[in-house]
């Protein structure tokens, strides 16, 4: 039974706006990797103590645009499941709303 109501949902032209919104799989390897080099660029000295400078800022800034990605994407997350849909017409329903018959 299961099967074919997932199948039914999978054809109709809503499916995708049913599905949970996704979270990024967010690796810090890049951010944290440009903070390292910009570190051992300071300690060299002269010159690169600029070129470190600038390589720790944008490891910093990476980071901090991967964090806000996964942020967002885990508040859409919890809007979604605090959320109903009606089926019949795609519209997102707040979980205590009712008909305007039930309302009153």
């Amino acid at each position: 039974m299961q099967q074919a109501v997932d199948e039914v949902r999978e054809g109709s032209p809503s499916w995708r706006l049913m599905q949970p919104p996704e979270i990024p799989n967010a690796k810090y390897t890049w951010p944290v990797g440009l903070i390292v080099v910009g570190g051992l660029a300071i300690t060299q000295g002269g010159g690169a103590i600029a070129l470190g400078a600038l390589l720790i800022a944008a490891g910093i800034v990476m980071a901090a645009a991967i964090r806000n990605q996964v942020e967002a994407a885990e508040a859409a997350l919890a809007e979604w499941k605090k959320s109903h849909w009606c089926i019949g017409c795609s519209n997102i329903r707040e979980p205590d709303w009712r008909p305007p018959t039930e309302a009153a």
